[in-house]
C-alpha cells in the first residue's frame, strides 16, 4: 500500500493530465468557432491552417490520454478510481476528434465555393458560440476539481443546461437545413457538420457528469 501522501500526489498528477485534455478540447472548439464565423462571413483564407491546428490538437489529446492510461496501469490497485479518471478522459479526447471531422467537412465545402442562406449562416454561428461557451464551462468544472469540490455539482449542472440549449438550437437548425433551397450535397454536408457540433456538446455533458462522479469518489 502506498503512503497517503503518495496516493494524493498521484491523484493530483492524474487530474493535471485531465486538465490538459480539457485545454485541448477548448482550443479545438475555439478553432471550429473561429472558422465557422470567418467562413460564413466570407473569409475562407485559413481553411488549411485550421485543419492543421485541429489535427495537431487531436494528436496531442490522443497522446495525453495514452499517458493517463499508462499512469493508471503503473498505479495498480492503489488507485481505486481508475475507471472514473478514464470516464472523464474519454469524452474529452473525443471532442478534438469531432472538431477535426467538422473542419475537414467545412474545408471541402468552402473550397467548392458553395453558397449558404443567411438564416443558416446565422444559426450555425449561434450554435458554435453556444458550444464554445459549453466547453469553456466544462474546463472550469475540471479545473475546480480538487480545489473547490463543493462547486462541482452546480458547475456540472450549468454544462448540462448549456447542452440542452444546444439541443434546441440543433433541432431548429436541422429543420432549416432540410427545408432549405440548397442542393442535396449541401444539405447532407451541412447536416453532418451540425450533427458533429451538437455531439461536441453531448460529450461535454458526459465529461461534466464524469467530473461530478470523480469529485465524490476521489477528492
Amino acid at each position: 500500500m502506498y503512503p497517503t501522501e503518495t496516493t494524493l500526489r498521484l491523484k493530483r498528477q492524474l487530474l493535471q493530465i485531465c486538465q490538459e485534455l480539457a485545454r485541448y478540447a477548448v482550443d479545438s472548439v475555439r478553432e471550429v468557432h473561429n472558422l465557422v464565423v470567418a467562413c460564413f462571413d466570407g473569409d475562407t483564407s485559413k481553411l488549411d491552417e485550421v485543419l492543421l491546428n485541429i489535427s495537431m490538437l487531436k494528436n496531442k489529446s490522443v497522446e495525453t490520454e495514452r499517458n493517463l492510461s499508462n499512469e493508471l496501469v503503473e498505479a495498480g490497485a492503489i488507485m481505486t478510481s481508475r475507471e472514473d479518471f478514464l470516464r472523464l478522459a474519454s469524452p474529452l479526447t473525443r471532442i478534438p476528434d469531432l472538431c477535426e471531422g467538422t473542419v475537414f467537412r467545412l474545408r471541402e465545402f468552402f473550397l467548392r465555393k458553395k453558397l449558404v442562406e443567411k438564416s443558416l449562416r446565422d444559426s450555425f454561428k449561434e450554435l458554435v458560440v453556444k458550444t464554445l461557451e459549453t466547453v469553456t464551462r466544462l474546463r472550469e468544472v475540471i479545473f475546480t476539481l480538487g480545489f473547490e469540490t463543493s462547486k462541482i455539482q452546480e458547475l456540472a449542472r450549468s454544462v448540462e443546461a448549456y447542452e440542452k440549449e444546444i439541443d434546441s438550437l440543433f433541432r431548429i437548425l436541422e429543420i432549416k437545413i432540410i427545408f432549405s433551397k440548397a442542393d442535396v450535397s449541401t444539405i447532407l454536408l451541412l447536416k453532418d457538420v451540425a450533427n458533429l457540433i451538437e455531439e461536441v456538446a453531448d460529450r461535454a455533458a458526459d465529461a461534466a457528469d464524469a467530473a461530478r462522479v470523480l469529485s465524490l469518489s476521489v477528492f
